[in-house]
C-alpha cells in the first residue's frame, strides 16, 4: 500500500468517525426520543401521512436549487456538471454537521473539484452564503418582530432597538454583498508590509479574488432570489412537519416563528454537538406557547434535521469514500 492510499483511507476514516460520533453524540442517551418515535406513529395514524410526504418530496428541491445557485456563481470560471456538482454539494453536508455553522461546507465541496479549481469553489461557495445569510437576516428580524409582538410583551423601546439592528445588519450586508469585489481593493490598501504583503500575492487565493470582479449586480440580485426560493422551501418544510406532528399554530405566527428560529440559530455559531439539542430546546421555547406535548415539538423539528441534514451527511459520506481527497487538495 502506498502513502497516498495510507493517507486518503485515514482521512476517511477520520471523517466517518467524527460523523458516526456525531450522530452518536446526538441522539444516544436522549430519553425523549422515544417519546418523539411514538408520537411520529401516532400522527401517521391520524391520517396526517400526506403532509410528511409532501415534506418528503421537497428535500430534494433544497440541494437543486442550491446546485443551480452554485453553478451560476462559477459560470465561466470553472465548468462542473449537474451530477458533478450535486455530490460536491452533499460532500459539504458531510462536513457540515460536524463543525459550527457548518464551515467544513467549504473542505466537502472541493473534493468533486480539479485542485486548480478549488479556490474558485470555495469563493462561490462563500458569495452563496452571503446571500443567503442576507435572506435570513432580512425575513428573520421581520419574523422575530412580528412573532414576540404577538406573543411577549415587549418594551416599545426593545421593539424600535430591534428594528433598527436589524435594518443596520441587513444594510450593510447588503452593501457589502453588491460590492462585493471591494475585498480585492480593502486588501490592498491594508497596512501590511510590504514584504509579507508580496508574499501573500503569490497564493492562488488571492489571485482567484479577482473572480468577485465578474459578478454583475443582475448576477448577485438573481443569487439572492435563488436563495429566497430555498428559503421558501426550507419554511414550507417545517410548516408541513408542524401540522403533521398536531402543532395547530396560525399561518403567519408559524412562519413568523419559523424566522425567528432560522435567525437565531444562523447567529449563534454553536459547537457540532450542541446543534440537535439546541434546535430542540428553541422549538421548545417557541412552539410552546401552542403545545404542551413537547414531544410533538421536538418530532417537528427532529424530522427536518433528519431530512436536511443527517440523510444528506450519509450520503456524502459516501460520495467522500468515492474521491481521491488528496488528489483534490493537490497533495498527490
Amino acid at each position: 500500500m502506498g502513502l497516498p492510499v495510507f493517507w486518503n483511507g485515514l482521512v476517511k476514516f477520520l471523517i466517518s468517525s467524527m460523523l458516526i460520533y456525531f450522530i452518536y453524540n446526538q441522539l444516544a442517551d436522549k430519553g425523549d426520543l422515544s417519546e418523539v418515535w411514538s408520537s411520529f406513529r401516532q400522527n401517521i395514524g391520524f391520517g396526517n401521512i400526506g403532509l410528511l410526504v409532501l415534506c418528503v418530496l421537497l428535500m430534494p428541491f433544497n440541494f437543486i436549487l442550491e446546485n443551480y445557485k452554485w453553478r451560476y456563481l462559477l459560470t465561466g470560471m470553472a465548468y462542473v456538471s449537474f451530477w458533478r456538482s450535486l455530490k460536491a454539494i452533499l460532500c459539504g453536508a458531510t462536513l457540515g454537521i460536524v463543525t459550527p455553522n457548518r464551515l467544513g461546507e467549504y473542505g466537502g465541496r472541493v473534493l468533486y473539484f480539479e485542485s486548480r479549481d478549488n479556490w474558485k469553489a470555495i469563493i462561490a461557495t462563500g458569495v452563496g452564503n452571503l446571500a443567503q445569510l442576507i435572506v435570513i437576516l432580512s425575513i428573520g428580524w421581520i419574523g422575530a418582530i412580528y412573532f414576540f409582538k404577538h406573543q411577549v410583551s415587549l418594551h416599545p423601546m426593545l421593539t424600535s432597538g430591534s428594528i433598527v439592528l436589524g435594518l443596520i445588519s441587513v444594510i450593510l450586508l447588503s452593501i457589502l454583498y453588491f460590492n462585493i469585489d471591494l475585498a480585492i481593493d480593502l486588501f490592498r490598501r491594508f497596512p501590511i508590509p510590504t514584504y509579507i504583503k508580496a508574499r501573500i500575492r503569490k497564493l492562488s487565493f488571492l489571485q482567484n479574488l479577482e473572480i468577485l470582479r465578474s459578478y454583475s449586480i443582475v448576477a448577485l440580485q438573481k443569487v439572492l432570489t435563488i436563495g429566497l426560493l430555498k428559503y421558501v422551501v426550507y419554511m414550507t418544510q417545517y410548516l408541513l412537519l408542524l401540522y403533521f406532528f398536531g402543532i395547530q399554530v396560525p399561518f403567519w405566527i408559524a412562519l413568523a416563528g419559523i424566522a425567528t428560529i432560522y435567525l437565531i440559530q444562523t447567529s449563534i455559531p454553536l459547537p457540532a454537538f450542541m446543534g440537535l439539542l439546541a434546535r430542540g430546546e428553541l422549538a421548545l421555547i417557541i412552539w410552546g406557547y401552542y403545545s404542551d406535548m413537547p414531544e410533538n415539538i421536538l418530532g417537528a423539528s427532529f424530522s427536518l434535521w433528519i431530512l436536511n441534514l443527517l440523510i444528506p451527511s450519509i450520503i456524502g459520506l459516501v460520495l467522500i469514500y468515492k474521491v481521491n481527497i488528496l488528489k483534490s487538495l493537490g497533495y498527490d
